[in-house]
């Protein structure tokens, strides 16, 4: 006799990361009558997802910020060009642990989890009514330097991140997709 799984009624699923999540989503697609459990250690599902987003934006900033002199020794750049590379890796490197906890929950989580929409409206919100305005009044009114345009630039990753944040919290973001 064949073990055929396809006719259970009932899937439980380890782990509410990202790949736990898709698998849900995907096993209610697959049968909507379906009863996915997902068990998760976590109070909240996703927080394991974003500490894990979290921890690789600081180990990969402080490698960013270790190794940027580095990098700058395999091109002929003037000292001035150079010490503004290093400003700007420095800062990115500084808003590692942000950009990616930010994209983590915004790609990872929210459209994984079904709300594409939220996903959309922040990183569409953020780009349009924060980044390009700040930007834009930096460097064409206020005569910003490069540093500072690049710190309002990376602003939106803040808004994305507080308003991320916010969503995650209040719950809500796992959609039915079928």
């Amino acid at each position: 006799m064949k073990n055929n799984h396809s006719n259970a009624r009932t899937v439980l699923i380890i782990g509410a990361g990202a790949a736990g999540l898709m698998a849900g989503i995907r096993a209610a697609e697959k049968d909507p009558n379906r009863q996915v459990l997902i068990a998760e250690r976590m109070e909240r599902p996703g927080r394991k997802l974003l500490i894990t987003a979290a921890t690789t934006g600081v180990v990969t900033g402080i490698a960013l910020f270790l190794a940027a002199p580095a990098v700058l020794t395999l091109y002929e750049v003037s000292a001035q060009v150079s010490s503004d590379a290093i400003t700007l890796l420095t800062i990115y490197a500084f808003a590692m642990p942000f950009k990616v906890s930010a994209a983590t929950l915004i790609v990872g989580l929210f459209r994984g989890g079904g709300d594409a929409s939220f996903a959309a409206k922040s990183e569409l919100g953020a780009l349009w009514l924060i980044g390009v305005p700040l930007v834009f009044a930096g460097a064409v009114i206020f005569k910003v330097p490069i540093a500072g345009l690049f710190l309002l630039q990376l602003s939106e990753d803040a808004v994305k991140l507080t308003l991320g944040l916010i969503h995650l919290r209040r719950g809500g973001w796992m959609k039915s997709i079928v």
